[in-house]
C-alpha cells in the first residue's frame, strides 16, 4: 500500500508502534519501561490536533512505520 497521511481511523494501529518506539528510547537512557498504549494514543491525538502530519508506511496491511513532521 505505501506510505500515506495517517488519520484518527488509524489510531489503533500506530499506537503500538509509538508505545515501542517511547520505550526504545528509554531504553537508551538506561530506563527500563513497558509499553503504554494508552500514553501513546494520547500523543498520537495530541500530533493530530496539532495539525502535524504522521506519515505511515503500510505493506500488505501491515504497519512497519512513521514519521511525524513536528515544524
Amino acid at each position: 500500500m505505501g506510505i500515506h497521511i495517517a488519520g484518527m481511523d488509524d489510531i489503533d494501529l500506530v499506537a503500538p508502534m509509538i508505545a515501542k518506539f517511547r520505550v526504545e528510547l528509554r531504553g537508551y537512557k538506561n530506563i527500563t519501561s513497558e509499553e503504554n498504549i494508552p500514553k501513546a494514543k494520547e500523543e498520537f491525538r495530541e500530533y493530530i490536533e496539532s495539525g502535524y502530519p504522521i506519515y505511515v508506511h503500510r505493506e500488505g496491511g501491515e504497519y512497519l512505520g512513521y514519521l511525524v513532521c513536528r515544524i
